[in-house]
């Protein structure tokens, strides 16, 4: 019973330091291969920053977010070809940092970036990066 309490009394106290709120960070390398897209966020007021490199990494696309801030990692990645057309959508890794994602995508042109708060692709843009040929 008192390894219980202890137990107990020992999960509350980390709860309470706050450490499940702290600032999630990530640092990858930057990717094998050549940037063939790349672009920045524009200025919005979601506090979302960076800039947005596309790499062709063997044939296939890699995501890397360079110098990224944002408020939180619950947020969704939306790389887009042309009419906003979604080629890949998946969820923030970290909130900071240099984050790569591998997308797994054969290389095709994109034009822009998007982050949104839900994967749906109605739901408000908070943060793009319009992309060109560096």
């Amino acid at each position: 019973m008192l390894k219980c309490s202890i137990l107990l009394s020992l999960c509350l106290l980390l709860s309470d330091c706050g450490l499940n709120r702290g600032v999630s960070q990530r640092f990858d390398q930057p990717p094998s291969g050549t940037i063939i897209f790349q672009g920045s966020f524009a200025a919005n007021s979601n506090s979302i920053s960076g800039i947005v490199q596309i790499y062709n990494s063997s044939g296939t696309l890699v995501v890397r977010l360079n110098g990224f801030s944002s408020p939180s990692s619950n947020y969704y990645l939306f790389l887009e070809t042309s009419g906003n057309n979604q080629l890949y959508v998946t969820q923030l890794q970290a909130q900071q940092g240099s984050i790569n994602y591998f997308t797994g995508i054969n290389v095709v042109t994109v034009n822009q970036l998007t982050i949104r708060d839900t994967t749906n692709v109605m739901s408000p843009t908070l943060a793009a990066a319009v992309l060109s040929v560096p």
